[in-house]
């Protein structure tokens, strides 16, 4: 991944994935590995186990970047979903471009909004549609007559958005959540044991 110019860092490469080697132990594969990222000014980031079985633990997943121009934290994630644990680097000191707040653009309709709509419709003579006999010319007519009274009534007004933006949110946890809302309905009304214990494991 190469970081973006907008931030105020120079371009950094940072290597991240499994290396299928263990950094634990001081195999010449490991320094091998090592040195060949430290001719590049990227060092390891990652100082505890990534994968951890039984009564074993190793640490082949990893993180090189240039520490010397970062400012980072590794931490790890356990996410129960492999056996293998994340990892966290979060880069302290980096900012980026200020986010622009969205606008967007509604129509206010309520109670007297319609009232005044249905008021210009009635007081419209529509003298240039039953003054015509050409279809297209009788349709554009009331189409720009009644387009603008529309407008008249229900003006479009500026308003900030609301920033909700959750890209974490995938459509699989989306669908999770409503699972186990409408589980938990259920059990409300239940009795039954075993589904308890199918709710709680769930």
């Amino acid at each position: 991944m190469v970081l973006n110019k907008l931030y105020k860092i120079s371009s950094n490469i940072i290597v991240c994935g499994d290396f299928n080697i263990n950094f634990l132990d001081s195999s010449s594969k490991a320094l091998l590995l090592e040195s060949l990222f430290y001719s590049f000014c990227l060092q390891s980031t990652v100082d505890f186990p990534t994968r951890i079985i039984h009564t074993t633990k190793t640490l082949i997943d990893n993180i090189f970047l240039v520490k010397k121009n970062l400012n980072t934290i590794t931490r790890p994630l356990i996410n129960a979903i492999s056996d293998h644990d994340g990892q966290i680097v979060t880069l302290l000191d980096v900012t980026g471009p200020p986010r622009k707040t969205p606008l967007i653009y509604i129509r206010e309709i309520n109670y007297y909004s319609i009232q005044r709509f249905i008021g210009l419709l009635s007081y419209e003579t529509w003298d240039t549609i039953f003054s015509n006999d050409n279809t297209n010319e009788i349709f554009n007519s009331f189409l720009d007559i009644y387009l603008k009274i529309f407008e008249t009534s229900f003006p479009l007004k500026k308003k900030t958005a609301l920033l909700n933006f959750k890209p974490w949110l995938t459509q699989g946890i989306k669908n999770f959540c409503t699972n186990k809302k409408k589980l938990c309905e259920k059990l409300k009304n239940s009795k039954d044991s075993s589904f308890k214990l199918y709710y709680n494991k769930y």
